[in-house]
């Protein structure tokens, strides 16, 4: 359109100024507006990375960055809290003079830490009091299986007069799949006690023990020794525990004041043993027929008898009260009857049994109990099948000998011996199939025989069994055979 005095708009100088106004005013509004809202200086934090693992006695590291915000310039400091007991958190450097800047945290984890998930709080304080704070978790782990061992005596201590030996064991465990040869060692004692380990050296795979034997020489001097016992790996590995020794004046061996033996015959005897004024809290050995054995006994009692070459019956071991007291029982087995010298022994020294008893000739008779054996089905007088599985119980059957099945008809007045013996049960109860008569035996009697054979009276019976199986005919024995005993019997009827 035209303006009032021809001109077109845009050349109206009002319209351009209103125009430059308002794009003034659109442009420096904004600006205005930033300047009086426009956030005041300060610092933003950050750790990475923001967790770590490590195991007791572990370390680890991660960074921690101070950042500027908006022209901050005051020093930020770092510290950290909430860690557990045992974590020590140190910062390097521990503040920078203006942000930007990073610190290294470290973190050290002592031995005693429990495995477990903890949260640090990283904070940064500036030196105009503003502060700020993030998060670092660190986890405890399992420490790392490294393989070991370790290393035991038992006892820990002992007592022993002087000129005398002691013993006592020395154990080592592997600890995760130890397996290097290890070899033993003491040290601390005097130099005239002797120290010897059997075996010195051996593999713990998983443990093995070794016997520390003291030799005490007499001229020790009385009182308390502590030897240091250390075990050495063939890796360089040492672990030690120690042994008190304690050394007394030499006593002599009293000889008992009274010494009773009492036993009872049987195929199986027992006893008991007494004695007083002996050597308190030593071992001592009851022998049969001399001096004590090498082999067998090695328990402070046991159930049987043990023979060696020379007829020497290691018969029992037995250990002696603090007041030099003793009372023990024994059972023994399988001892022949005949004269015995009986011969109470004491441990004087390693190796050394020193008789301090004596009673010649003590008898001791034998006998065996009686066997029994008795059959328990069918009943007596009872109605039976031709075929039938006879059954029954027994006790105390000597080994060379057998149950065995015979039968015998009332009409023929003869023994069937039966194809096999008995088959014999742990416990004793037995059974045996058998055949009673023929067919036509209807109504008829027979005795079913239990019977225990030797060894001659089985081959009497398995001969007779082979020569009627060859000649197709059983007429049947007249008479049992000597060695065969009969032992019960009972009649049924055919049916």
């Amino acid at each position: 359109m035209a303006a009032e005095n021809g001109r077109p708009w845009y050349r109206d100088p009002r319209i351009i100024i209103m125009a430059v106004v308002v794009i003034l005013a659109a442009i420096i509004t904004p600006i205005v507006a930033y300047n009086i809202n426009k956030p005041p200086p300060d610092f933003g934090m950050s750790v990475n990375p923001i967790t770590g693992k490590t195991h007791p006695g572990g370390a680890l590291q991660t960074l921690v960055t101070i950042e500027d915000i908006q022209g901050y310039k005051y020093q930020v400091i770092l510290e950290a809290s909430e860690q557990p007991r045992g974590v020590v958190v140190t910062f390097i450097p521990i503040g920078g003079p203006t942000p930007p800047y990073s610190s290294t945290m470290t973190i050290n984890v002592a031995p005693d830490v429990p495995v477990g998930d903890y949260t640090i709080i990283v904070r940064g304080t500036g030196a105009d009091g503003k502060e700020h704070t993030c998060k670092y978790v660190i986890t405890v782990i399992s420490p790392p299986r490294t393989p070991n061992f370790n290393i035991s005596v038992n006892p820990m201590q002992g007592e022993v007069d002087q000129g005398e030996v002691i013993e006592t064991t020395v154990t080592v465990n592997s600890i995760q799949g130890y397996e290097h040869p290890i070899s033993l060692s003491a040290t601390g004692q005097p130099s005239n006690i002797l120290i010897a380990f059997i075996p010195p050296t051996g593999e713990p795979t998983p443990v093995y023990a070794s016997t520390m034997t003291i030799n005490v020489a007499p001229d020790v001097p009385v009182g308390d020794y502590t030897i240091i016992v250390k075990g050495t790996g063939t890796d360089g590995k040492e672990h030690t525990c120690t042994y008190t020794l304690s050394t007394v004046e030499s006593r002599p061996i009293p000889t008992p004041t009274t010494i009773n033996i009492e036993y009872e015959g049987g195929a199986q005897f027992t006893g008991r043993i007494s004695g007083h004024g002996l050597k308190p809290e030593s071992e001592y050995m009851l022998t049969l027929n001399g001096k004590a054995g090498q082999v067998g006994n090695e328990a402070l009692l046991r159930d049987f008898a043990t023979k060696d070459d020379e007829g020497v019956y290691d018969f029992m071991r037995i250990r002696t009260d603090a007041r030099g007291d003793v009372s023990a029982g024994f059972t023994a087995k399988d001892l022949p009857s005949g004269r015995y010298d009986v011969t109470f022994l004491v441990k004087e020294t390693l190796g050394d049994w020193k008789p301090v008893y004596t009673k010649d000739h003590v008898v001791f008779t034998i006998t065996p109990p009686p066997s029994l054996l008795e059959i328990t089905y069918p009943p007596s007088d009872g109605r039976v099948d031709i075929k039938e599985i006879v059954r029954g119980t027994s006790k105390s059957i000597p080994e060379e000998k057998v149950i065995w099945i015979a039968i015998y008809p009332h009409e023929v007045s003869r023994y069937y011996p039966q194809d096999l013996p008995a088959d014999v049960q742990v416990n004793g109860d037995w059974s045996s199939s058998i055949f009673i008569g023929i067919e036509a035996d209807v109504d008829k009697k027979f005795d079913i025989i239990a019977v225990l054979l030797n060894k001659e009276a089985q081959d009497a019976f398995n001969d007779y069994l082979e020569e009627c199986e060859e000649k197709k005919s059983w007429p049947g024995l007249e008479e049992l055979p000597s060695g065969a005993d009969i032992y019960d019997r009972i009649t049924v009827i055919r049916r």
